[in-house]
């Protein structure tokens, strides 16, 4: 409604202001002149010349005054005038389209009548009056556009606004943040389907997150609960392998047990991925003796091919489960990709307890070094193995938590990985 009423008032004031600036040109074209009155000012002014050019006085006609007009001699000077506002010079008028007659006696030419345009007396005062209503109107013209302007930037610019910004915090993943608009806007019911959209995004995003924790919970379970199974598979094995006499039946054996070491270990990467993702990954340093971390090694080397040097005596922090997962992974991925001797060494390194792992095997090329952490990549020389690719992001994942590192660098040999831990403070 308010809407309406500003067009409506735009629109009459620029009616107005055409109808009155019709109004004075046609002022200006509708007066006709007094040709009678003006052949006795020319008369008036031929009998009196000689008096006017010495006095410059004259018997005006008209008395009623209802033309304004100018006399001049032939050197343009005034003789006489009724507003001496008017005259500029000849030229001028005859510009202005105002009429000129010229003062002779008999062949002899003495000087001009100019009549000026009635617009120049009381017509301009009419003019003046109605420029003066014009400017008014186009000053409240002016108002009312900016009014309504403001109004437009109220109802439309604004809203568009806020649907851009909305629009881009959905786009960004940002669902709760509502979309706040007054219902009396046109744009109001469109703003609250959006408003709807947003919440139902965010509810198929909420049983989205419930869904994959499920699942993700699901998997971290099986695979926790596969393991006791397979553990069996391994115990029954090697105590077969003890009490077999046949070298056949143990290779047989043997194979079993490496196999079920095999599916422990890959039931081991989806368990800890899968916990990870969930952040359930929980990694607690506690204090332990140097020397504890020899048997964690062994109990990581299946096929005891470790040489372990001197274990200089410290206090180190580590959580020793997940210091354990981390041996488990590196000595059975070396075992896996190279199958060679692991030469496992010690040394302080500042405030850390450095770890020493090296095989003697083909190693790696030196652009994969840095990609060696990464989560699901595999090397050149793991594409005829089987594997996850999640082993060696796992055991840097745990060392970062437990405040150390792990790095992957050359050696002379094959690929050596550098351990550190933290020194008891």
């Amino acid at each position: 409604m308010k809407k309406k009423v500003t067009l409506l008032m735009i629109i009459f004031f620029i009616s107005l202001q055409a109808f009155l600036l019709i109004q004075i040109y046609s002022l200006q074209d509708n007066q006709p002149l007094d040709t009678v009155l003006i052949n006795d000012i020319k008369q008036s002014a031929l009998q009196q010349w000689q008096t006017l050019s010495m006095t410059q006085s004259f018997n005006n006609p008209d008395q009623d005054h209802t033309l304004d007009f100018t006399i001049i001699n032939k050197q343009e000077e005034i003789l006489y005038t009724t507003n001496a506002e008017f005259f500029i010079s000849s030229q001028h008028s005859l510009a202005q389209r105002e009429t000129i007659i010229n003062i002779q006696n008999q062949d002899q030419y003495l000087g001009q009548l100019i009549i000026h345009n009635p617009i120049n007396s009381q017509s301009l005062i009419n003019q003046q009056k109605t420029s003066w209503i014009i400017s008014i109107m186009t000053i409240l013209e002016i108002i009312l556009v900016l009014g309504y302007f403001r109004y437009l930037q109220y109802i439309i610019f604004q809203p568009f606004q806020k649907l851009k910004e909305f629009a881009s915090r959905v786009a960004h993943g940002d669902l709760d943040f509502p979309l706040t608009m007054d219902r009396q806007n046109i744009f109001g019911a469109f703003s609250e389907s959006f408003d709807l959209m947003r919440e139902e995004l965010k509810i198929a995003r909420l049983h989205e997150q419930q869904a994959n924790q499920s699942k993700k919970e699901l998997v971290a379970k099986l695979s926790h609960d596969i393991k006791t199974p397979v553990a069996s598979i391994q115990a029954v094995s090697e105590l077969m392998s003890v009490t077999s006499t046949s070298s056949k039946e143990k290779q047989q054996l043997q194979i079993i047990h490496d196999k079920a070491n095999q599916i422990n270990q890959l039931i081991s990467d989806l368990f800890h991925a899968s916990l990870e993702e969930l952040q359930e990954l929980k990694v607690t340093p506690t204090l332990h003796q140097s020397q504890e971390i020899y048997q964690i090694i062994k109990n990581s080397d299946y096929q005891n091919m470790t040489h372990i040097q001197s274990i200089p005596e410290c206090l180190i922090s580590y959580d020793a489960i997940r210091l354990q997962q981390v041996f488990d992974n590196l000595l059975s991925n070396s075992y896996k990709y190279e199958a060679s001797q692991i030469d496992i060494s010690f040394e302080f390194k500042k405030n850390h307890f450095v770890i020493f792992i090296s095989d003697n095997g083909l190693g790696i090329k030196k652009d994969e070094l840095p990609l060696l952490f990464e989560k699901f990549y595999r090397g050149s020389n793991s594409q005829k193995k089987s594997g996850s690719g999640l082993g060696l992001y796992i055991s840097h994942y745990f060392m970062k938590q437990m405040h150390g590192d792990m790095k992957a660098v050359e050696s002379m040999h094959g690929l050596s990985l550098v351990l550190s831990l933290p020194l008891a403070s």
